[in-house]
């Protein structure tokens, strides 16, 4: 189980480091095991990442694409 005080700096960290994607990717992967509580302050530190999370992956599905061709 996540820990508040062990993860949200991890988090954090990453926000302060402008790694806001894989504060978000990382979060995705692994919410399901972070406790309710835990969740919540690290979704507090990240704000929103469904915009940034679905945007990347419609660049990254683009770019396949075109590399399919």
């Amino acid at each position: 189980m996540g820990r508040s005080k062990y993860v949200v700096p991890v988090y954090q960290s990453l926000q302060d480091s402008d790694q806001h994607d894989t504060g978000c990717q990382w979060f995705s992967e692994n919410k399901n095991f972070y406790h309710p509580v835990t969740a919540t302050s690290v979704q507090g530190v990240l704000g929103t990442c469904t915009e940034t999370t679905e945007l990347k992956a419609t660049m990254f599905e683009a770019l396949a694409k075109f590399f399919e061709y």
